[in-house]
């Protein structure tokens, strides 16, 4: 028996699947945030944007 020998593509609705590539952008989107507000330096003063007493944070970061 082969591994994919039960899977069935037609099974999975179009809504269904733009609910979970939805969900997954999303999920994607706040781990590259969360990559860059804990290992970037700020290009000001140079610390972790975690660690940023500049308050030179960008926006969109904020927002998303």
């Amino acid at each position: 028996m082969s591994v994919g020998a039960d899977c069935d593509g037609s099974a999975v609705s179009r809504p269904e699947l733009l609910i979970a590539i939805s969900i997954l952008f999303l999920i994607e989107v706040n781990h590259l945030k969360w990559i860059i507000w804990n290992h970037w330096d700020c290009k000001h003063c140079g610390v972790v944007h975690r660690q940023c007493q500049c308050k030179d944070t960008p926006k969109w970061m904020l927002f998303l």
